[in-house]
């Protein structure tokens, strides 16, 4: 997965924030990549957009984690 460099006000352009998300808790993104730097990176960059972030370095360890998140 390749992602565009960020511009300086990336991180607060309306496309950028969670508007849709209820009051309270952050909408939560799983951020399934096996690089562990890139992983880092994008997870970086949700978080400074207000999302909680959540990752997983494979299909089947990100598997495991939304069957706990159910449970």
């Amino acid at each position: 997965m390749s992602t565009p460099a960020a511009t300086p006000d990336a991180a607060t352009s309306p496309a950028a924030t969670p508007t849709d998300a209820p009051a309270g808790d952050p909408p939560v993104v799983l951020v399934v990549e096996d690089s562990p730097t890139q992983a880092a990176a994008l997870g970086a960059l949700l978080a400074g957009a207000g999302y909680a972030v959540l990752e997983a370095g494979s299909a089947e360890s990100a598997l495991a984690r939304l069957d706990a998140a159910h449970d």
